[in-house]
C-alpha cells in the first residue's frame, strides 16, 4: 500500500474525531476550547498531508 494513502487515511479518521470534540464542546457552550482544539487539528492536517512541501 502506498504511505501517502495510509497518511490520507489516519488524517482523515484523525479529522472526524476532531470534528467530534468541537462539536461536543460547542453544544457544552465552551467556544474557545472548540477553536483551540480545530486550531490544534488544522496544523495536524496540514502537516501530515505535506502541504508545507514545495510542489515537485
Amino acid at each position: 500500500m502506498n504511505k501517502a494513502k495510509i497518511w490520507r487515511g489516519i488524517v482523515g479518521v484523525g479529522v472526524l474525531v476532531i470534528i467530534g470534540l468541537v462539536v461536543v464542546t460547542v453544544i457544552n457552550g465552551q467556544y474557545l476550547e472548540a477553536i483551540a482544539i480545530s486550531s490544534v487539528g488544522s496544523v495536524f492536517a496540514w502537516f501530515a498531508l505535506g502541504a508545507d512541501r514545495k510542489n515537485e
